[in-house]
């Protein structure tokens, strides 16, 4: 959903930048301006209604679907944060010579492999979990996103 949002908010952007470079031309024709602003807020209305319309059907419909699968596997392992990365090169380093020292800790990324599909969850989820295990996993109706993940007693 949030794709959608920022391409629409990219567009927005972009007519304003073309509003003030066709603002500043000598021959300014008023009404162009305002049926060219027109014209860009509805195609990017458009192009934000196309790419998060499953979404928008979920809230609407306001049902999930339950589906019980078997656990093949669970992974606990540490991931660190991107920027982690930047702060080990050696180009970063040359400039800031202070951030580079500091050690950053990984966090621990839970994933459950269920159908070859990987789910990413909570730790106190993960933990009750063994292989093998019956799970029931809460779907969106239409866009089919994970709403809960839990064990079946």
């Amino acid at each position: 959903m949030r794709g959608g949002k920022i391409l629409f908010f990219i567009l927005i952007l972009f007519l304003i930048l073309f509003d003030i470079i066709y603002f500043n031309l000598k021959n300014t024709n008023v009404s162009v301006l305002i049926l060219c602003n027109i014209l860009f807020v509805l195609i990017g209305w458009f192009i934000e209604r196309k790419i998060n319309i499953k979404f928008y059907k979920d809230i609407k419909s306001n049902k999930k679907i339950s589906v019980i699968k078997k656990l093949q596997d669970k992974i606990s392992e540490p991931h660190y944060d991107p920027s982690y990365q930047v702060l080990q090169s050696n180009v970063f380093s040359m400039f800031f010579s202070n951030f580079s020292r500091k050690e950053v800790l990984p966090y621990q990324k839970f994933t459950l492999i269920i159908e070859n599909k990987k789910y990413h969850l909570h730790n106190d989820t993960f933990d009750t979990l063994k292989k093998g295990d019956l799970i029931e996993i809460s779907l969106t109706e239409h866009s089919q996103t994970v709403l809960e993940i839990k064990k079946i007693t």
